[in-house]
């Protein structure tokens, strides 16, 4: 997402304070500026601000001035700044400038004068290499291991540990903690016999800065008889989907009974199960995961709801989603942030 990456573009500079959450008065908008923009609210040391991804908006300047100034009414208190895309013109560059218009081109430019920023290409050699050097996304071993661990605040399991807890080998989880230190979520030391890896954020702040390189872990998703069922696997199925975010929130349980279930358990079963081309009223949903994922009492952890919820466009279930993640943070404690592995 081009907020991300300028988010991220002003981080790598300046090394800001920042945290990220949804802008509440988007849904207030006129539906051509909420469907024609990406919104997030931002705070920048102690002062708001609404970043606006403005990638998919393909209007004169006049209008886009009048677009920007209808959303900037409904949150007078908060400032805007405008995410652009490399191949804006200098023309309209030009135009941002004279108006004062705050905007950021990742890898290439921050005009921001009310925190005395005004920064252009000079070391966007170096920002682009960083970036083209770093995946874009967690590889699914990774992606299971911080999911785990955010969940858990539980840094006192060894790589052999986790290895059995994720179903991957101890190899698998040595290259995932290496994954995780190149997405600057980790940082590490070695100490005599122990190499010690230090989370570089905690709680609510470690899921924000790492949740921007997850993808859905969802394979696919098939209907089955629930008649069809092996009594083996009912007791390995896990509560997933929208059955557990009802379970979680206020949303109402779907017609569907949803459950999940990892790629490599699910093989056992599947010549065994009758699976059926749509949903009856005699059915179930299984959703065939990538890699393990952190459940409790045989219903998938809010932070592994928010994972397979990914990318869902029905605004009730992202609203929901972001309420139950919200709740979740709100109820936890505070934890060191600092795991030991044997080297």
């Amino acid at each position: 997402m081009l907020i991300d990456k300028g988010i991220d573009y002003l981080i790598y500079y300046f090394n800001f304070q920042i945290t990220v959450e949804e802008w509440e008065k988007k849904q207030q908008l006129p539906l051509y500026l909420s469907k024609g923009f990406k919104f997030k609210k931002v705070r920048i040391e102690n002062f708001n601000f609404i970043f606006l991804d403005c990638n998919q908006i393909e209007v004169g300047f006049s209008s886009f001035l009048l677009y920007i100034e209808k959303v900037h009414s409904y949150d007078s208190t908060a400032r805007l700044i405008v995410v652009l895309s490399n191949n804006v013109s200098d023309y309209f560059k030009d135009k941002l400038i004279k108006n004062e218009i705050n905007f950021i081109i990742p890898g290439k430019m921050i005009y921001v004068p009310f925190l005395g920023i005004v920064y252009s290409e000079k070391l966007q050699s170096r920002f682009l290499t960083k970036i083209r050097n770093k995946s874009s996304y967690m590889k699914p071993t990774t992606q299971a291991l911080f999911l785990q661990l955010v969940a858990s605040n539980d840094l006192s399991r060894t790589a052999k540990e986790f290895s059995i807890l994720l179903n991957v080998s101890v190899m698998s989880i040595s290259r995932a903690f290496e994954d995780l230190k190149n997405f600057d979520l980790f940082t590490d030391s070695d100490n005599y016999y122990v190499r010690e890896y230090k989370l570089r954020y905690l709680g609510a702040e470690l899921w924000q800065m790492g949740k921007k390189y997850l993808t859905n872990p969802i394979k696919k998703r098939i209907f089955v008889k629930e008649d069809s069922l092996d009594n083996q696997l009912v007791k390995e199925l896990i509560v997933s989907g929208e059955s557990a975010l009802a379970m979680s929130s206020m949303l109402n349980p779907p017609s569907q009974k949803v459950y999940g279930i990892t790629s490599k358990r699910f093989k056992k079963y599947e010549g065994s199960l009758e699976i059926i081309p749509f949903a009856e009223s005699d059915s179930i949903m299984i959703e065939v995961w990538r890699h393990e994922l952190p459940y409790n009492n045989k219903v998938l952890h809010p932070l592994g709801i928010a994972a397979v919820l990914m990318g869902d466009q029905d605004e009730r279930i992202e609203q929901q989603v972001d309420l139950m993640i919200n709740e979740y943070f709100r109820k936890e404690s505070k934890w060191e942030g600092i795991l030991h592995q044997n080297s």
